[in-house]
């Protein structure tokens, strides 16, 4: 049995625009997941697998709505009585085209954000993939069962990429088939 110290590296998945934990943000957004669709497949959902949190695509899209109209709301508030105390010609249609403006730039900024975390990650890993498959390499060549190499990677400073290998070694230790764990690492990244 191998026991691997808590020290998962990776990059972390922090929403844009929100200063809460993600469970706080995912609380106060529950209301508007009756607002999201029902198509359960999508694009979305198997981006947020790969970010290792426990979002759903209901919570992440309610996520995204509630932050559309809190920043809606308080955008409409701070412009309106800006304009109103500096006297400009219509200040509340000025307000709420601004803010409209504002709160959609914040929605399409956290709608897209698992994509560019993905995107992220999956440099990070590739940053790292060659010196690791070289030491790989050098350790099978030296007799090392490839159990142990992953422990060793694991260990590693890949960043990302040890992360991952840390997630292998975890699921193998929790007694799932090596195959098979490579196999579904290997889809998720």
């Amino acid at each position: 049995k191998t026991i691997l110290k808590n020290t998962t590296k990776k990059i972390d998945f922090k929403i844009p625009f929100t200063f809460s934990s993600l469970d706080k943000v995912k609380k106060r957004s529950s209301y508007f997941k009756k607002f999201v669709g029902f198509s359960k497949k999508s694009k979305l959902g198997n981006l947020l697998q790969g970010t290792d949190t426990d979002l759903t695509r209901e919570d992440y899209l309610a996520i995204c709505l509630n932050g559309l109209t809190f920043s809606f709301f308080i955008f409409l508030i701070l412009t309106s009585t800006i304009f109103i105390l500096i006297g400009l010609n219509k200040p509340i249609l000025s307000s709420l085209v601004l803010s409209l403006v504002f709160s959609v730039f914040i929605f399409f900024s956290r709608f897209v954000y698992p994509k560019v975390y993905m995107s992220r990650k999956q440099k990070e890993i590739e940053r790292n993939l060659i010196p690791a498959l070289e030491d790989i390499l050098v350790q099978l060549n030296s007799g090392v069962p490839l159990f142990n190499i992953m422990v060793n990677i694991s260990s590693s400073d890949y960043s990302a990429l040890s992360g991952e290998f840390e997630k292998i070694v975890r699921r193998i230790n929790a007694g799932l088939p090596q195959i098979d764990v490579l196999d579904e690492i290997g889809k998720n990244n």
